[in-house]
């Protein structure tokens, strides 16, 4: 049986700066794990919308702005196991 339900989760977004953990904000978003997509929003869909595809252990998608009229941002992530 194919899964079809999503999930609701916060994505908390940091950034280093001088080796330093700053706080950006947090995303909220559904999970659909049929697709294996991350839908995100910070304000609102029309405003930024956050489309994220996995695969094993990256992470990859887009930063939409203006109602997807822009795009802002291309992003890729990779999990790194401990050794």
């Amino acid at each position: 049986m194919e899964k079809t339900a999503t999930s609701s989760l916060k994505l908390d977004g940091y950034k280093i700066v001088n080796g330093e953990r700053q706080f950006m904000g947090t995303l909220l978003c559904d999970y659909n794990p049929s697709k294996k997509n991350l839908n995100c929003t910070f304000r609102n869909k029309d405003y930024d919308d956050w489309e994220y595809t996995l695969s094993g252990d990256t992470l990859q998608g887009t930063l939409t702005i203006e109602g997807g009229k822009t795009l802002y941002r291309r992003i890729s992530v990779k999990r790194q196991r401990p050794h």
